[in-house]
């Protein structure tokens, strides 16, 4: 869920606690295609790349109390913590990811559209990436945080 997502999910919300159903609504309902167990399950709700030794029976009745559980808050520190994105020069240090669980990257800010964010691919700058650039679910600047 990018931070416009959560942001409208909130204000949904009433600024009350969300439960993982109201956070999450938008994004399961959405989701096209295969690979939902390693897109959405896996990273999110079991925080790990992996089934944990279960079978999917035993799976789906863990998802189905994870839904109905409170909304973790961290992603809504980082949604308050925004940046103008469109104001961030080219070639800025930044660090990126696709999941929330996913560790942060270093990469090199391209430029800022239709509420994604696009970097340099692996770790190059405009001088040096030949035009290789890819959009990114989560962004921060580098310099928000000491790594």
């Amino acid at each position: 869920m990018d931070a416009t997502t959560l942001l409208k999910a909130q204000n949904r919300s009433g600024g009350r606690t969300m439960k993982n159903r109201e956070k999450y609504a938008e994004d399961i309902k959405n989701y096209r295609g295969v690979g939902f167990c390693e897109k959405f399950i896996k990273p999110i709700v079991f925080k790990q790349d992996n089934c944990i030794g279960m079978g999917c029976e035993q799976c789906h009745m863990l998802c189905s109390l994870w839904l109905d559980e409170e909304a973790e808050e961290a992603e809504a520190v980082e949604a308050a913590e925004q940046v103008d994105w469109s104001k961030v020069a080219v070639d800025t240090p930044i660090l990126v990811k696709s999941t929330p669980n996913e560790k942060w990257i270093k990469r090199y800010f391209a430029y800022y559209e239709e509420d994604s964010v696009y970097a340099f691919d692996g770790g190059k700058t405009s001088w040096s990436a030949n035009n290789n650039i890819f959009g990114w679910t989560y962004a921060k600047l580098a310099e928000s945080e000491a790594e």
